[in-house]
């Protein structure tokens, strides 16, 4: 590249390094002496929402004044900080470190809860532009669910145990629609044996989600393909009985018209 004002370029070479300069200079802290002040600016700048200044006041808590009382309730505020900044695999860390090292801690169920939360918050968002959530990774959602269970199952009493268990059903159902979404495809793809198995994973793990007529009918379809057309009779006939008003009981009747009506059973043989 050519300058061809030499001013120009000597006016760049001089404002670029302090540019550089000027991002990379970090906002110098007033410390407090004691651990008490530290923790106090601390939480003054995290009701500023200043959360990166926060966590630098409480750290300095916790590294400064370790024997301190405020040591203590400083970790757990470190964490929530980068938690209202939206950090969450670093806050999970902080979390995670907090419950092994105090576990009996009052702020132990809050830091568990917080740790399901921010894998919640980890998990792929829908936007209109993207593939549907159940197309992506699911590694969050599971982790959410396993760690609000966890959550549930050691502090039953709670105040978040609520909301753990809303978030839990939202899991679940975006893995159901996973599932669905899995075989649904497979039988797209005439894998017919594949899509009765993902059907049939989302009845046995995920049911009363409201798919279980759709996840049915596809299994009953699969096993016609699959020249089981028995094995799809009961699932036809539970169809009729558990979901008369669903909008594939239509097609539930019609294929259990094209199988017909079940064998005659066969009397037993006269003992001698």
């Amino acid at each position: 590249m050519r300058f061809e004002n030499r001013s120009t370029a000597i006016s760049l070479c001089i404002a670029v390094p302090l540019l550089f300069s000027c991002a990379n200079t970090k906002k110098q802290l007033n410390y407090a002496e004691h651990a008490k002040g530290n923790y106090d600016l601390g939480e003054e700048a995290f009701k500023a929402k200043d959360y990166p200044e926060a966590v630098e006041f409480f750290n300095q808590v916790r590294n400064k004044f370790p024997y301190s009382k405020y040591a203590v309730m400083a970790e757990v505020r470190a964490a929530d900080a980068l938690f209202e900044d939206e950090k969450y695999l670093e806050a999970s860390e902080q979390y995670k470190m907090f419950l092994k090292m105090r576990p009996t801690n009052e702020k132990a169920p809050h830091a568990m809860f917080r740790i399901g939360m921010c894998a919640y918050y980890q998990m792929p968002k829908d936007w209109f532009f993207m593939p549907p959530v159940y197309e992506e990774d699911l590694t969050y959602v599971k982790s959410t669910i396993d760690a609000m269970q966890a959550f549930v199952l050691r502090f039953p009493n709670a105040p978040e145990v609520r909301k753990a268990r809303e978030v839990t059903d939202q899991c679940r159902m975006r893995l159901a629609k996973h599932e669905m979404y899995v075989a649904k495809f497979y039988f797209k793809d005439e894998k017919w044996q594949a899509a009765y198995n993902r059907a049939k994973g989302l009845i046995d793990s995920y049911s009363n989600l409201g798919m279980d007529d759709e996840a049915m009918i596809i299994m009953a379809r699969c096993l016609v393909k699959l020249g089981r057309k028995e094995d799809a009779r009961p699932l036809l006939e539970r169809m009729e009985l558990e979901f008369p008003n669903s909008k594939y009981i239509s097609d539930a009747r019609k294929l259990l018209k094209q199988i017909g009506p079940a064998p005659a059973q066969t009397a037993p043989a006269p003992a001698n």
